[in-house]
């Protein structure tokens, strides 16, 4: 294995996702781990703004400046994340910057033509993505997020890519992120109709004075063991947490709230 990717969308063909969910750092935990464990050259991230602007901007100036800004924040706060934590070899980029590739343009014109049954802009980017990567980058682990209650996960693109283009990449998933009240959503989405989110109060979000523990206190204890996971997660990275890596938080469920404000400390 040589390297790894994964996507952060910015929305939905609803809407943007203007607050961060706190949920992100399951893929961006896992992809190090990976990294680690199997001594990759390199972690890249995509910030998915130009599947953005295909599947919700559709031309509108006023739209596309507010995809290009989210964008330019979320690549600012991964990037963040990534240097504030040490990690080494990742690199941060929009999607956008390899669109606009001829490389890029090669890869979907020949989807375009092989693959007339897939007709959904949206759809063929993800493939050209994925197929990007494996060409261009020699990227051969692609992380996604994975629920059995959201019809098309990203399993099903990555379905699609194998049965169309083989078997290039092997899919790794980690699980989705969670509401407040325990509704499966992507990690790093906290907005729109698909998934039955209603606004950022929903999901605990990546920002400064989040109200964690009032947010926790209302969370199903089964979301509250999800949490713990995550913290244990990052305690196995070697970051510093109350406790360590242990079950016994299971037992304490102000001491998963006490891990998460740690957590947040580390990164931010």
């Amino acid at each position: 294995m040589d390297s790894l990717y994964f996507g952060i969308g910015l929305g939905n063909h609803h809407t943007l996702t203007n607050g961060l969910p706190f949920d992100v750092m399951l893929m961006i935990l896992a992809a190090e781990k990976i990294n680690r464990e199997l001594g990759l050259s390199n972690v890249s991230v995509l910030i998915a703004d130009q599947q953005s602007l295909t599947s919700y901007a559709r031309g509108l100036s006023y739209l596309e400046e507010r995809v290009k800004k989210l964008a330019a924040t979320r690549q600012q706060q991964i990037s963040g994340f990534s240097n504030k934590l040490g990690f080494k070899n990742w690199n941060v980029n929009c999607g956008s910057e390899i669109s606009t590739t001829p490389e890029y343009q090669e890869i979907l014109e020949e989807l375009r033509k092989t693959l007339p049954q897939v007709r959904n802009q949206y759809a063929l980017m993800e493939l050209a993505d994925i197929e990007w990567f494996s060409r261009h980058k020699r990227t051969d682990i692609k992380l996604g997020w994975t629920a059995e209650s959201i019809e098309h996960d990203e399993r099903w693109f990555d379905k699609q890519y194998r049965s169309f283009l083989g078997n290039s990449m092997t899919f790794v998933y980690t699980e989705a992120g969670r509401t407040i009240e325990g509704s499966a959503a992507p990690p790093y989405s906290h907005s729109g109709d698909s998934y039955n989110v209603a606004s950022s109060d929903d999901r605990l979000l990546v920002k400064p004075n989040e109200e964690i523990q009032k947010k926790f206190r209302r969370m199903p204890k089964k979301i509250q063991n999800f949490y713990g996971h995550l913290t244990n997660l990052f305690a196995s990275l070697g970051y510093p947490l109350t406790g360590g890596q242990t079950q016994e938080i299971f037992q304490n469920k102000d001491l998963i709230s006490a891990r998460l404000s740690e957590m947040y400390k580390a990164i931010l």
